[in-house]
């Protein structure tokens, strides 16, 4: 089955994708779309984008308030009603899984007041989610590559047992 991206988006991604390697630079391994847009059941009215962004090494809080910045502009600009739901990893850790997994920065709809009211804490450099680890399977069996390496170099196998927990969670 062949996956599309919406024809709304095609210029946000291209903008999120100019947007991280401006911010990120060399630090920016790749950019990789994930949920509803890569099992093709992506809905402008209820769905929000999905991103997984793998970086080399840790990123600063200035480049942090940029990345949510450029979220909210392109969320705006492009009237993304659900916006984007994102999360930086280190590369060591989609390759080499850990469980919870860490992450250096989410940001959903959910945080949008909080940083438009500069609420947000971005001196943490580190965080842990145990639903990176379906994202992770999600991106490695169906996920969209926008930028970057191959989603097959960079995302390595979640163990059996962690699926397995995760499913008597459900």
């Amino acid at each position: 089955m062949k996956t599309l991206i919406p024809k709304t988006l095609k210029q946000p991604i291209k903008d999120i994708k100019n947007g991280f390697l401006q911010i990120l630079n060399n630090n920016l391994v790749g950019i990789y779309i994930h949920w509803s847009i890569a099992m093709n059941c992506y809905n402008p009215n209820s769905s929000d984008v999905d991103l997984l962004v793998v970086v080399k090494e840790s990123i600063n809080i200035e480049e942090k308030k940029q990345i949510i910045k450029l979220l909210l502009e392109l969320s705006e600009k492009y009237q993304i009603r659900k916006g984007f739901e994102m999360s930086i990893v280190l590369e060591q850790h989609t390759k080499n899984f850990i469980y919870h997994t860490p992450f250096l920065l989410h940001y959903s709809n959910l945080w949008k007041e909080k940083f438009i009211n500069s609420e947000l804490d971005f001196s943490k450099t580190e965080d842990k989610d145990p639903d990176l680890a379906v994202h992770f399977m999600v991106t490695k069996k169906r996920g969209i590559c926008i930028y970057g390496s191959p989603i097959s170099e960079i995302f390595g196998e979640v163990p059996k047992k962690i699926i397995l927990i995760l499913s008597c969670m459900i």
